[in-house]
């Protein structure tokens, strides 16, 4: 081997050996460097701060001399090298001085002095405690106490971000009341709970609406984050949209919006009113001429105005009006109103000397009967589509084979007076269906309806069981059960469809009870009930000679006062509902004797009182008669000594 080689080789261990720092790191350098390299700090007491140590072996022990540290929960703790540690301090009420020493396994060290500043204690406590939000929203959380380090946990299925030192971020992501727990992780006895409540800042609009049968009403979920809405109705029909139609019977009804992503729901309240419906459209006066009105379907209070003024009398709560023409001639609109004003109707009001009942618009090739009212017989016109039946007011006007505006004139006998009418000749009209407005019927009624306008051939449709069309006529019987049932028309040659008619179905008209006997002796102011059932809308109540008590009289039950003491047995007194469709049923109130009162004086002496408790009591049975309790009472009320 070469000299040189063989003596390096000899001397690599010498030289080895003799530097220390070599394997074994820079020892002398071992030094606690975080937070700074001073000498000592301040900290308060109960407060922490993170210790870091370079230098020498890799491995260190910690030592304190009356603090702790939160690696070991005690005076001592390891670590390596790169890795911090932990220090609180001693509670320390005046104050105290500490030593945090950092050693290697070789011996090397270093210290930092602690001067611990004296803390007064933080009362353990969460803020908020208590909290509402809406979805969507957010509340910050924290835990008051002498440590900045808290452990949270959220209760009820409640979600926590952004946890950091003493302080959690709360999201309200749905409506519920959710717990929230923070507790020190240095004094486990320091925990506190928070109480979240999350409503929903999503509400339904309008809360509260009233519309007719068969109309639409528009709802709304307004706020934030309410666009997964899913809408439900227990009466009517609602669309995912929120668009609510109104079912055909009047009553009340809710609509409810549930939030999906929030897991809450609003509740609307909704009062279907029955349609307000009026007997006529159009109105033909004479001036000073007077007219009645009718409302044949809708709830009261009822008002009646028109453009002319104070000229409509009301003459029943259940909407019966008069209407009087101005002296003038001309137009005028007349306002009929249901619900106190929620829903109205317009009348139109021609007043003339002379009018004809003549229509606006016309199928060509179509016929139309029409009346004359006022002016003086025999009538004439310069149009030869016009008609009419000598000396009378009919007439029947035939519309031209083409389109055209067809102006008419009309002339009475001496020429005084004239109609001046415009009538629209229509290739496609859409079909009228007469009549357009059926007051209440009851089941089993038979109806007819007839074609106005179109070409033809008509589809006729309607909800209701039963119908048998013919071509422009159709009959319905009223089967099934009660309810708003609805007919229309097409016109299978244009496509054209007639406006619905409304046919209101009820049961038949009754009153309850159908007779009832009052008896001599009873007194006079003995009062009797009577309620109606079906029929449509309330009652006119009437009677002859007898005592209807106004401030009982309501429309659908009145209260009567019969007289007794004058009047002899057999008396009979008629009690008379008429409903809203002129339809009538009656009750009869009968004036009869006590049985036992045998010499007719209208009381029961000992012995008669006698006679009728034993045949009551069927101690007599030659008489073959059962009295009912209510008359054995009568007997015994009139019981004189």
């Amino acid at each position: 081997m070469n000299k040189f080689w063989l003596m390096a080789l000899l001397l690599i261990p010498n030289l080895v050996l003799a530097d220390p720092t070599y394997e074994f790191g820079d020892s002398t350098t071992l030094a606690i460097t975080s937070p700074t390299s001073k000498d000592s700090i301040s900290i308060p007491a109960n407060d922490q701060e993170v210790f870091e140590a370079s230098g020498g072996e890799s491995k260190y022990i910690w030592k304190t001399s009356i603090g702790v540290f939160y690696e070991t929960g005690n005076s001592t703790t390891t670590s390596i090298k790169g890795n911090s540690i932990i220090y609180k301090a001693p509670p320390c009420p005046d104050g105290c001085k500490d030593v945090v020493t950092v050693t290697d396994e070789y011996g090397h060290s270093d210290t930092i002095k602690i001067d611990v500043v004296a803390n007064t204690e933080i009362p353990c406590s969460i803020t908020p405690e208590t909290y509402e939000i809406s979805t969507g929203g957010n509340v910050t959380l924290e835990l008051n106490g002498n440590n900045d380090t808290v452990s949270w946990v959220a209760h009820d299925g409640g979600e926590l971000y952004a946890q950091k030192g003493k302080q959690t971020i709360f999201t309200a992501k749905a409506v519920g009341t959710y717990r929230i727990t923070g507790t020190n992780i240095m004094d486990k006895t320091c925990s506190a709970m928070a109480t979240i409540t999350v409503d929903s800042n999503c509400h339904i609009t309008p809360e509260q609406a009233t519309i007719s049968a068969d109309s639409i009403q528009q709802f709304s979920m307004v706020g934030t984050n309410c666009n997964d809405i899913s809408w439900y109705t227990d009466g009517g029909y609602i669309d995912q949209d929120g668009m609510y139609t109104a079912p055909s019977i009047n009553g009340n009804y809710t609509v409810t919006a549930q939030v999906n992503n929030a897991g809450y729901s609003d509740i609307a309240d909704i009062k279907v009113k029955a349609e307000c419906l009026v007997t006529t459209k159009n109105i033909f006066l004479q001036p000073n001429a007077s007219k009645f009105i009718e409302i044949a379907s809708g709830d009261g209070p009822y008002s009646a105005t028109s453009n002319y003024g104070d000229n409509i009398k009301e003459l029943s709560n259940l909407g019966k009006f008069k209407y009087k023409a101005a002296q003038r001639t001309g137009e005028d609109t007349i306002t009929v109103c249901c619900d106190g004003g929620l829903q109205c109707k317009e009348i139109n009001a021609n007043i003339s000397q002379m009018y004809a009942n003549l229509p606006k618009e016309v199928q060509i090739n179509s016929r139309h009967s029409f009346d004359i009212i006022g002016g003086k017989p025999d009538y004439f016109s310069d149009s030869s589509n016009i008609r009419f039946t000598k000396g009378s007011g009919k007439g029947i006007y035939i519309a031209p084979d083409h389109e055209t505006i067809d102006s008419i004139t009309i002339y009475d006998h001496d020429s005084e007076n004239l109609i001046s009418h415009s009538i629209e000749v229509r290739s496609d009209i859409s079909p009228i269906i007469n009549p357009s407005i059926v007051h209440a019927v009851a089941l089993g009624e038979n109806l007819n309806f007839l074609v106005i306008g179109g070409r033809g051939p008509f589809t006729w449709n309607y909800t209701g069981s039963e119908i048998s069309p013919n071509g422009k006529t159709a009959n319905i019987v009223t089967k099934g059960t009660t309810g708003k049932y609805y007919l229309s028309v097409i016109d299978d040659a244009t496509g054209l469809k007639s406006e619905k008619v409304t046919i209101p179905v009820t049961l038949s008209l009754r009153i309850s009870p159908k007779s009832y006997t009052i008896y001599k002796g009873e007194s006079d102011i003995t009062k009797v009930r009577f309620d109606m059932s079906g029929g449509a809308g309330g009652c006119n109540w009437e009677s002859d000679d007898i005592q209807i008590l106004p401030e009982n009289e309501r429309d659908y039950h009145v209260i009567v006062r019969p007289q007794i003491k004058d009047r002899p047995a057999g008396t009979e007194y008629t009690v008379t509902c008429r409903d809203q469709a002129g339809k009538e049923a009656s009750a009869i109130i009968t004036v009869a004797k006590l049985t036992f009162d045998s010499d007719d004086d209208g009381s029961i002496n000992s012995e008669e009182v006698q006679k009728a408790i034993g045949y009551y009591f069927e101690e007599h049975i030659e008489v073959n008669y059962k009295m009912d309790r209510t008359e054995l009472f009568l007997h015994l009320e009139n019981f004189r000594q």
